[in-house]
């Protein structure tokens, strides 16, 4: 007899494996200090910029006196202490200077993540604050994101990269402890030509170098909206880093020197402060000519202009003025020189040959960027933003005689009444050619009244629109193609009769994607209303302009209650979608719902100082069956509805259930995240139930050759099967059930199917198995199943209490009895029998075990063994009058 051998571990040694660190690795793995103790700048804390979410939780509980004492160092340069391990618990630092790593503003980092690959950032600030927390870091440090092409928006018009190609985001930061940093890593800007793969993956492009720590940046990205502009990251960060050298107060520690002002963006604020300062002219009451006369009489023979009253800066020193106060995304300019003429456009090419015509973007065409900001004045807030792009600079002379007194011209005077600010130069980036033209259909759907809803473009929802390729794997046979149009499986792109419906759930998709916001859609209806197919419906359509750059791109991911083996699951489904991970390639994730759900907090809530990448795009989430996610705590409905009213989520919750009641059913805290934000789907009407069949046989018809297009159906077979399902239940599903199987008996004989034939099929359609035995099944026996259906419905979960089963039971008597029916309500005993003879015949189950022995009887467990829907339409079609008065009671 053989023995069993060992199965051999194969080894990853030679394996090309990615770098991927946690953080508490990293805590373990190094001891984090400043480099030189003494700080660069002391001021109070902020608590908007310098503390995490979970620091101001314990900022709030102190006392004002406690506050005004607190400070906020900020450095430039931290040094992490590699510590050695003996033996399982025992570390030791090992001497100074013998091994570690420093890291100073402007150096770009590897950042752990949850996700398969870390993150990239460069780091933008670092400090540490009197603020003391148990157990926790008290240094910080801000970090300005990269996205790679994985961490983008899934559906989005698609463009070339490079293998190594990473893209710097416009205004995408986070505080993250230093633990969480990993290692340096090269960014360079990248002179590499794009080029189509030979691969089959459509938009992978061969690199110059193919190593995992060095990085190009060729483009700036706004992940939001999918919008690309020219960049120069090796000028970006002298910009920034020459800018720090004279900060304001204000702007420690808010990384705003390292934003991207987008051309775009600069010049809608133009724009809107020109619009203001038109206004502020024509409603002003005191002339020009009133503030030379009050300047006049305050000064007397003095200096006119009203100056500060510190020393001038020379042209050099005022170059390196911090940023405005506002963050309004600039760049430093390195050294403005004034000028006599309108500030010029600094143009620089990168590269000199062009992109295929098949890319997105042009990553080689050149990288425009405009000097504003060149006015003799000191720049305002606001009004002399405006004055910096449209007025004219003035001469060096105007800049160094202004000791002497003199006559005062016009531009003089309005200096008088605007606070005297740092003046400092603006770079705008321009975006790409590709990125131009989505902006400009974009602006285009954009109402000039700011009381209109702007309207985006939209396939009409009028006529039954099938996909094309639906009939192109079949022969020319007619009753075979329509049977193929019937089949609820078969999904048209455009669906009839829920034009208002699609309209609504579009416009509230469309709206949030294109406010950067997050919400919760509730759709509500009985089953076979077309809930499903219209959302459907609306995420195509919202994929078709998200890949023609005509709508901000996002990350769809679908939930069926139906197909997760528990509720808890649906965590892990969201976490692969959110985290970039390829399910296709690579299998679902091996994790589990604890973890995942700490991820989705952690993610959705800004990292919590241990990062989680720019996540600066949307994610639409489909959480359809929603009646089969509810549990006893409802937590994870309260999870899902609770996070897109986090700040910055940009999470769109579509919630789709079978009953209207439901939010009425959740508990305060889970129906105050929902909202009011309802739609309601109504049972289709028999005309509509009739123009959704005859759109479908239509459509078949269609992709025939006329001399073989005949009727399938007479129009008073459709009529009647639409009247019998819309006395029933509406379930337009049912009726596409019962055209299907009537063109499946009809094909061998070859003729049009008429009222007779739907008839006999109507009636073997409910000689099913689940129809005969409740045909079978007494009085009471059927009200306790109806019984049942009701408290699932109510409560929302399978499993229901046989104490409120009895309850419910007994209401039911009254209501479901009529004519010669006996009204007598059972006993215990009698419900107890009735009980017994169901779960015998295993239409229910109940909950059996030592466990259960031990609880009260009315505490134990009910639930339905047999198909909900079908017991549905096998009570209405026993008893019609049912159908109203189980929706009354």
């Amino acid at each position: 007899m053989s023995v069993p051998k060992t199965p051999t571990r194969r080894s990853t040694r030679s394996q090309n494996l990615h770098l991927v660190s946690s953080p508490t690795k990293a805590d373990a793995a190094a001891d984090y200090s400043w480099a030189y103790p003494k700080p660069l700048f002391t001021r109070p804390l902020d608590a908007k910029w310098d503390l995490l979410e979970d620091d101001r939780l314990e900022y709030e509980q102190l006392d004002d006196d406690d506050i005004e004492q607190l400070k906020t160092r900020f450095y430039d340069k931290l040094k992490a202490v590699k510590t050695k391990k003996y033996g399982k618990a025992r570390t030791s630092k090992r001497s100074a200077g013998e091994d570690y790593t420093t890291y100073s503003i402007g150096d770009t980092v590897l950042v752990s993540s949850s996700n398969r690959l870390p993150s990239i950032a460069v780091i933008v600030d670092m400090w540490e604050t009197d603020l003391e927390r148990e157990d926790v870091e008290r240094m910080r440090v801000r970090v300005h994101w990269f996205d790679r092409p994985s961490e983008l928006p899934s559906i989005r018009a698609k463009r070339y990269h490079h293998d190594n190609e990473i893209y710097y985001t416009v205004s995408e930061t986070s505080i993250l402890y230093p633990s969480s940093i990993i290692s340096h890593c090269t960014v360079e800007k990248g002179k590499a030509h794009a080029e189509p793969s030979t691969t089959k993956s459509r938009w992978v492009i061969k690199s110059i170098e193919d190593v995992e720590q060095q990085f190009q940046c060729l483009l700036a990205v706004d992940s939001r909206r999918g919008i690309y502009y020219h960049f120069d990251w090796s000028l970006h960060r002298e910009h920034a880093l020459r800018t720090r050298i004279s900060l304001e107060d204000d702007d420690w520690a808010t990384g705003r020197a390292w934003n991207v002002t987008a051309m775009d963006e600069f010049h809608d604020e133009v724009q809107e402060k020109a619009e203001g300062k038109k206004r502020q002219t024509r409603t002003s009451t005191s002339p020009r000519k009133r503030v030379k006369l009050e300047s006049n009489a305050e000064s007397g023979a003095e200096d006119i202009h009203a100056r500060p009253t510190s020393p001038r800066k020379t042209s050099a020193a005022r170059q390196q003025s911090s940023p405005a106060k506002q963050d309004r995304r600039l760049i430093a300019k390195p050294k403005p020189v004034p000028k006599p003429k309108r500030p010029s456009r600094v143009t620089k090419k990168s590269m000199s040959e062009p992109a295929p015509d098949s890319a997105e973007d042009d990553p080689s065409s050149e990288e425009e960027y405009q000097d504003e900001g060149s006015s003799d004045e000191e720049e305002g807030d606001e009004e002399d933003l405006v004055d910096d792009a449209t007025q004219p600079a003035s001469s060096d002379d105007d800049i160094y005689d202004h000791d002497e007194p003199k006559t005062p011209s016009r531009k003089r005077k309005r200096a008088t009444t605007a606070t005297p600010r740092k003046r400092r130069g603006r770079l705008v980036a321009q975006p790409t050619p590709h990125s131009k033209a989505a902006l400009s259909r974009r602006n285009r759907s954009i109402p000039s009244s700011p009381s209109k809803k702007r309207t985006l473009p939209v396939k009409s929802q009028t006529t039954y629109a099938a996909p094309d390729n639906i009939f192109y794997h079949l022969p020319d046979d007619p009753w075979l193609r329509a049977m193929h149009a019937v089949h609820v499986g078969s999904r048209p792109d455009a669906l009839p009769c829920r034009e208002s419906e699609f309209d609504l759930v579009y416009n509230s998709i469309s709206q949030l994607l294109d406010e950067g916001s997050g919400g919760c859609i509730y759709i509500s209806g009985v089953p076979g209303t077309g809930k499903t197919a219209t959302v459907h419906a609306v995420i195509r359509e919202l994929k078709r302009l998200a890949g023609n750059n005509e709508i901000n791109p996002f990350t769809y991911c679908e939930i069926n209650g139906l197909r997760i083996p528990e509720p808890s699951a649906a965590y892990t489904l969201l976490w692969e979608v959110v985290s970039g991970h390829d399910v296709a390639k690579d299998g679902h994730l091996k994790m589990s719902a604890k973890e995942s759900l700490k991820s989705l907090t952690r993610h959705f809530s800004g990292g919590g100082g241990r990062g989680r990448g720019s996540g600066s795009h949307a994610c639409v989430v489909l959480m359809d069956e929603l009646d089969q996610v509810m549990t006893a705590k409802q937590d994870v409905v309260y999870n899902f509805f609770n996070w897109p009213t986090i700040s910055g989520s940009k999470l769109v919750v579509i919630a789709v259930a079978n009953t209207m009641n439901l939010p009425e059913r959740m508990t305060g805290r889970v129906r105050s995240r929902l909202g009011m934000h309802t739609i309601n789907f109504e049972p289709y009407k028999t005309q509509q139930l009739e123009q959704i069949v005859k759109a479908r046989l239509d459509g078949a018809n269609a992709s025939l050759p006329s001399e073989k297009a005949k009727e399938l159906l007479t129009v008073d077979a459709i009529k009647f099967i639409a009247m019998k399902i819309s006395s029933i239940s509406g379930d337009a599903r049912r009726a596409l059930d019962i055209c299907r199987r009537t063109l499946e008996l009809m094909r061998p004989r070859g003729i049009a199917a008429r009222t007779n034939d739907v008839k006999n099929v109507i009636k073997e359609m409910q000689n099913s198995p689940t129809a005969a035995y409740l045909r079978e099944c007494s009085l009471h026996e059927r009200i306790m199943l109806a019984s049942l259906i009701k408290c699932m419905k109510r409560e929302g979960v399978e499993e229901i209490k046989l104490g409120d089963l009895q309850y419910q039971h007994l209401i039911y008597v009254d209501a479901l009895t009529s004519g010669g029916d006996p009204t007598r309500k059972p006993s215990v005993n009698e419900l107890r029998v009735i009980l017994e003879s169901l779960v015998a015949s295993r239409a229910m189950i109940v909950e059996d075990g030592t466990v259960a022995m031990r609880k009260a009887e009315s505490e134990r467990k009910v639930i339905l063994n047999l198909d909900q829907s079908e017991v549905e339409n096998a009570l209405f079609e026993i008893n019609e009058n049912w159908k109203s008065r189980l929706g009354e009671s």
